[in-house]
């Protein structure tokens, strides 16, 4: 059952024709392979490809920064990678935070996927202790991406360098939005600072995102990332980023894009 909230908008990009399986988008002319196997058409100016937009509160999140919202988030997220794999009428997909949320961990693993946290809003991670509760593992990091289900692929940006070329598993994801992403990280005994700070083994730090074998990553908006247990973002492998507006906060003095 789709949400009565949920809403569909032509966003017209321009980008060269692709293909998933039987299934071609983003073209002057947008073709859609029905089961019957004849064509469809829908167009715009240059091209387009229809957008599903989507709120935690369609899957019940409360946005009063105190519940848990993890859950709604993470089905949020599973709504849009059924929308941008959707065989007969493949969508790009916009998640947008419109209050305050606390979550666990959450993994972007659609193409064609934006995360929005609007002016106002804070996306954060829960507290420390609920935290390892959803994830105890070393390497749970906030937000991250994961291989789509149009696989890998390898792109050469430069002929020489690396030779190897990059692995690339995802396109054309976004964040913005003017609101905050919030680590929620402190010096209190409870929270992530101190056991770094006293240099404790066994100190497992998240990061607040990390964003891994992108083809066309932007952040942009006027977002703020604030007080992450580790670094605020990272980009690993990641070919075509464009990063612009972003306002790095921390309570102490972050070291590079890290925290203390």
């Amino acid at each position: 059952t789709v949400p009565t909230s949920w809403f569909f908008i032509m966003k017209c990009e321009g980008e060269p024709l692709k293909r998933v399986g039987n299934t071609w988008y983003q073209l002057p002319m947008l073709l859609l392979r029905q089961r019957t196997g004849l064509l469809l058409a829908a167009c715009c100016a240059a091209a387009c490809c229809a957008e599903l937009v989507v709120t935690p509160e369609d899957f019940g999140a409360v946005g009063d920064g105190k519940a848990n919202d993890w859950l709604s988030i993470k089905q949020a997220l599973a709504a849009c990678s059924t929308a941008v794999y959707n065989a007969t009428a493949p969508q790009a997909c916009r998640v947008i935070f419109k209050k305050s949320y606390l979550s666990g961990p959450l993994v972007i693993n659609s193409s064609r996927t934006t995360l929005e946290v609007a002016s106002g809003a804070t996306l954060g991670m829960l507290p420390r202790p609920e935290y390892e509760a959803t994830c105890p593992q070393t390497g749970c990091d906030f937000i991250t991406t994961a291989q789509g289900e149009e696989g890998c692929r390898t792109v050469y940006p430069n002929p020489h360098s690396p030779a190897s070329g990059y692995q690339v598993c995802l396109s054309d994801v976004t964040v913005t939005g003017g609101g905050t992403i919030d680590g929620g990280a402190s010096y209190d005994p409870r929270s992530w600072w101190l056991c770094a700070r006293l240099e404790l083994k066994n100190c497992w730090r998240p990061n607040l995102a990390i964003f891994t074998s992108v083809g066309g990553f932007t952040l942009n908006g006027s977002l703020t990332m604030k007080d992450p247990p580790n670094h605020h973002m990272r980009l690993i492998s990641t070919v075509g980023a464009r990063v612009s507006g972003l306002r790095i906060d921390s309570t102490s003095p972050p070291l590079l894009l890290g925290s203390p």
